[in-house]
């Protein structure tokens, strides 16, 4: 399994945005678009100005995934957990029934009365990794720990099925440095920051 390098360390941000791989074209008046592959997502890392030694080792780590050749789980740092979420056990939540469009999906396991919100992800480990999803419709879980089915981004892959295993705090996807974006950047003699960024991994 890949290494999480990045839990640990404080960022003053770490975006994720979703690429889409679509093409519109137009013909008399219509307009069509159409996906040419599957969403994946991209992170911008930076971590806060540290000592430079500090920095030093943080890149090292990365550096030691030998450029693109590596792969580790990057968490969503910008959101580490959902925004309503006060305490509760987040250890048991599972994949419920998947709408048939796949665009949605009910979730157990969670905290009785638990808001999911939009904006919060979902981390969900399958057979062959881990998907990382966006809800873009919440919902409350019932009393029994059970959502609304809530609406997310990008459509579920089928590799994804009811009873997978689901991460909401620090949720991660697999992650492959993108060619010379690593950088540790000096600020006089004793700070530095680094800063790269990655793209997901799909298997």
């Amino acid at each position: 399994m890949p290494d999480d390098l990045t839990t640990d360390v404080d960022w003053f941000s770490a975006p994720f945005k979703l690429l889409r791989r679509q093409e519109i074209s137009r013909s008399n008046a219509l307009v069509q678009a159409r996906d040419l592959g599957p969403a994946i997502w991209q992170a911008s890392y930076q971590t806060r100005m540290m000592y430079r030694d500090q920095a030093e080792e943080i890149e090292a780590r990365m550096m030691g995934l030998k450029g693109t050749l590596g792969t580790f789980n990057g968490h969503t740092a910008d959101r580490p957990r959902p925004s309503k979420y006060i305490s509760g056990n987040m250890s048991r939540i599972k994949v419920g029934n998947i709408q048939g469009d796949r665009s949605g999906l009910r979730l157990t396991g969670l905290p009785g009365g638990m808001p999911l919100t939009s904006g919060d992800f979902i981390s969900i480990k399958t057979e062959v990794g881990r998907e990382l999803l966006k809800i873009t419709i919440g919902g409350t879980s019932n009393q029994a720990g059970t959502s609304q089915v809530v609406g997310v981004t990008p459509h579920i892959r089928v590799s994804v099925r009811e009873g997978d295993t689901v991460r909401m705090l620090n949720p991660s996807a697999e992650m492959r440095l993108d060619p010379g974006s690593l950088e540790l950047r000096r600020q006089g003699l004793l700070f530095a920051d680094v800063v790269f960024t990655a793209t997901q991994v799909i298997r």
